[in-house]
């Protein structure tokens, strides 16, 4: 089988124009939206219902199981939809007003539990609300970021957006973490202080999309859109070797971030004996992340793509092991820090580069087709994110329940076991290790990707090629 890859400039018009930064930082701000509505459930949804409602893992960990499992499958068909959209209001923006409005009010339902007399109607409480938010995320984040691909005129402007992007993302990342238990602590702490919280969440995402709508308002659709079914869409997007060698890394890496993420308060909680909260480490590690982007941008440019992975994936491990050591040794404070610092460092890397092959992925397909497919790998790409931050909670919930993790409220503590603790640490720290290297082993063996990645580095080398077809690649399988 011979695999040609190439692109022509003939095959996409180009505006003579770049973005201006208000539009590149606007349309940027609405991932604090879309990240705060995965990370904060990701982080907290788990503890919240064990330790403040009372409900036992093994049915909270269903409960937020089933709500992703939904959103799964409905993120590909909206990418699909959004890609076929024609609107006077801007390419996919419609999607981003509807979305947001619908995530304003149900995230704002999230954590605001009543004190219902039965946990079960507690459970049905989280159940609903987290399954009608992640719907409304879905219309409004699977068309927002499939939009660089239709707006952007360059590959340096599709850099930029994704940038800035990523950037605003570890700012959502970093507000769900770090402010949540200094919110929850002002309002009075355990159930009411969550739904303060829950209230302040709500406007946060909504008003972060809406900022993102009204930026996009002069951006102009630079791609054909389909002509073709949306089932024809999803069996091009499958013949892609590049996509189907990275969405299984991703998946490994997403499930080993929700696991850890949900292990996070615990650990904080149970295992840290220096009063380190987890605001803290949130801080510490959503701020290094957010400064890495650049540096990792710079990286990537000089060592490629897939040596820029693997770095960071190297460097995760080391510092998960740092943090698990530190559990145990007696200058715990220091080797958290450095831990800290090494996570969020990596957890830069481990965001930016599959961020930056899925738009080269998408972009080179789209030239291909003659029509714009970002959608549909968008939206495929969220639904192995999703997939993923539904099986990372899944698995840190078989763990406690395993090692017996018993459930409590804040006003009936209770002491866990030894064999609890021993679960909670290798939630947070060796699960997590594992799946971040066995992602960096896909990336790094994969023959379709390194095709991708020596078209992408030639191109580099010899800009003059951006005027003709620029990469042409035969390689038998």
């Amino acid at each position: 089988m011979v695999m040609v890859i190439h692109i022509s400039s003939a095959a996409r018009k180009v505006s003579s124009s770049s973005l201006s930064p208000v539009q590149v930082v606007g349309y940027g701000v609405g991932s604090i939206g879309s990240s705060v509505m995965a990370t904060a459930p990701a982080l907290l949804l788990l503890y919240y219902m064990t330790d403040v409602l009372g409900i036992e893992p093994g049915y909270a960990t269903f409960g937020i199981f089933l709500p992703r499992l939904l959103d799964f499958a409905t993120d590909p068909l909206m990418g699909a939809i959004s890609d076929r959209t024609r609107s006077k209001w801007g390419p996919r923006r419609p999607y981003l007003l509807i979305g947001g409005l619908l995530s304003l009010v149900f995230t704002s339902c999230l954590f605001a539990v009543p004190a219902y007399s039965s946990k079960l109607t507690a459970l049905i409480h989280v159940v609903g609300a987290y399954t009608l938010m992640v719907i409304a995320g879905t219309i409004f984040t699977v068309p927002y970021t499939s939009m660089p691909a239709d707006i952007a005129s360059s590959e340096n402007d599709r850099t930029k957006m994704i940038s800035v992007r990523l950037i605003f993302v570890m700012v959502g990342i970093l507000l769900s973490g770090a402010v949540a238990q200094p919110i929850v602590a002002l309002a009075g702490g355990g159930r009411e202080g969550f739904i303060a919280f829950s209230l302040i969440l709500g406007i946060l995402t909504g008003g972060a999309m809406l900022v993102a709508f009204a930026a996009t308002s002069k951006m102009s659709d630079m791609n054909v859109r389909p002509n073709f079914s949306i089932l024809d869409q999803f069996r091009m997007i499958r013949r892609s070797k590049q996509f189907r060698a990275l969405a299984p890394a991703y998946l490994l890496q997403i499930i080993g971030a929700g696991c850890a993420l949900g292990a996070w308060p615990y650990f904080a909680e149970y295992i840290i004996d220096s009063g380190v909260s987890v605001s803290l480490m949130f801080l510490i590690i959503i701020s290094t992340s957010m400064l890495s982007l650049p540096i990792w941008r710079y990286i990537m440019t000089r060592i490629g793509r897939k040596a820029s992975y693997c770095a960071s994936a190297a460097l995760y491990i080391a510092s998960v092991g740092a943090m698990g050591g530190s559990a145990m040794g007696s200058d715990a404070p220091a080797f958290l820090f450095a831990a800290f610092i090494g996570m969020g460092f990596a957890n830069g890397g481990l965001q930016f580069v599959p961020f930056a092959v899925l738009a080269d992925i998408s972009q080179h397909t789209s030239t291909q087709e003659n029509c714009t497919t970002a959608g549909g790998f968008t939206g495929i790409w969220f639904a192995v994110e999703k997939l993923g931050f539904a099986l990372g909670p899944l698995l840190l919930g078989l763990v406690l329940s395993a090692t017996e993790f018993r459930a409590s409220t804040p006003n009936t503590q209770v002491v866990q076991s030894e064999i609890s603790l021993v679960g909670i640490l290798i939630a947070a720290t060796a699960i997590p290790a594992v799946l971040i290297a066995a992602s960096a082993w896909v990336v790094a063996s994969s023959n379709a990707l390194q095709v991708l990645f020596n078209s992408i580095e030639a191109h580099d080398d010899n800009p003059a090629c951006k005027t003709s077809t620029f990469i042409e690649k035969e390689v038998n399988s």
